[in-house]
């Protein structure tokens, strides 16, 4: 708590100076599951003469605009190809194995359980560019499988909702199954071998970001290691 009070003091001096102007900040496409409006809120709180324009996207996405230099820096979930970026993992999240039916999540599930069940699959728009489908699907091909979906849909929350009415089984980040819209039918297990969301800061590798948004990076680091479940490294949250 002393550690995260300092960041935040130390956060504050270095904008404190600035009083108009904009921050872009790239993030990964669904941050409203790890509270970022209340970070939001801190910021525009803190600094009401700051404009500050968050685009969120695919990862993938998100990492060609920063190497491009179309954004300063941003928050992803790795993997992603990290030629010519400057890469720092901050915090992560386990992915969950989700079902409507109980007896499914009694034990850890295998990637070769996963195949062999009715499937959902989400981001249809990037497929095996989402980083958490590339990891399940790098499981499969280690093992000789595919991962097909039965149904493919855009949005996670569409998703839920599918598996909520028996229509098949998917995945989901730990942080999704705390939010008041998780539907109460569904129950989840972790994977076996345990799957995590391993979120990075990037920039591009060479180049300095400005201050204010250095700055700002450095709140959306101390928030991630408390609104997602783990650091990296196998560090556990107290």
């Amino acid at each position: 708590m002393i550690a995260a009070s300092n960041e935040a003091e130390e956060c504050v001096a270095d904008l404190r100076g600035l009083r108009s102007g904009t921050i872009t900040f790239g993030a990964f496409g669904a941050p409203a599951h790890y509270r970022f409006v209340d970070l939001i809120n801190e910021f525009v709180t803190r600094f009401p003469g700051i404009q500050l324009r968050m685009q969120g996207r695919n990862s993938s996405v998100t990492a060609d605009e920063v190497r491009a230099g179309e954004l300063e820096a941003a928050l992803v979930v790795l993997p992603i190809n990290d030629t010519g970026l400057d890469v720092r993992p901050i915090a992560r999240d386990e992915v969950l194995f989700v079902s409507a039916d109980p007896a499914r999540t009694t034990r850890p599930v295998s990637v070769e359980d996963f195949v062999g069940t009715p499937i959902v699959l989400y981001e249809t728009q990037y497929g095996d560019e989402d980083p958490t489908r590339r990891q399940l699907t790098e499981r499969a091909q280690a093992l000789g499988l595919r991962i097909e979906g039965r149904i493919e849909v855009e949005h996670l929350e569409t998703t839920l909702q599918l598996v909520a009415r028996g229509l098949g089984n998917s995945y989901v980040p730990q942080a999704v199954t705390k939010s008041a819209s998780f539907p109460d039918n569904l129950t989840t297990c972790s994977f076996d071998p345990q799957m995590y969301d391993t979120f990075a800061l990037i920039s591009r590798r060479g180049s300095r970001v400005s201050q204010p948004v250095g700055a700002f990076m450095r709140l959306v680091e101390r928030h991630m290691r408390f609104a997602a479940s783990g650091l990296p490294g196998g560090q556990v949250r107290a």
